[in-house]
């Protein structure tokens, strides 16, 4: 992994306060299974801007699509949401080590 992808990736998920919305929704609703309609709802945010964000979450590795029927359905990964976890406390802490951090 290039020493830079962590923060790229932060940086994508930071993207937009639609994105920040589908993380603290799916991160407080791990098991929620969910179509993009019923997430539009839910989020109270227009389908088509929320799908660019569920987009950059599913390229991320965060949420997973699959076809169930004629429906598409939207689910949390929870492994990569440990991955996640992982990748913001090692961004953060190359940002504050004590060898950057200067007074």
């Amino acid at each position: 992994m290039p020493a830079d992808q962590p923060i790229r990736e932060i940086e994508a998920l930071a993207s937009s306060a639609e994105n920040m919305r589908v993380i603290a929704f799916f991160r407080r609703n791990p098991g929620v299974i969910e179509t993009l309609e019923g997430l539009a709802t839910r989020l109270s945010t227009p389908a088509p801007e929320l799908r660019k964000s569920l987009d950059t979450d599913i390229q991320i590795g965060l949420l997973r699509k699959r076809e169930i029927g004629d429906r598409t359905i939207y689910i949390c990964d929870r492994r990569e949401w440990k991955r996640l976890d992982r990748l913001v406390s090692s961004a953060i802490e190359s940002k504050t080590s004590p060898a950057t951090m200067r007074r």
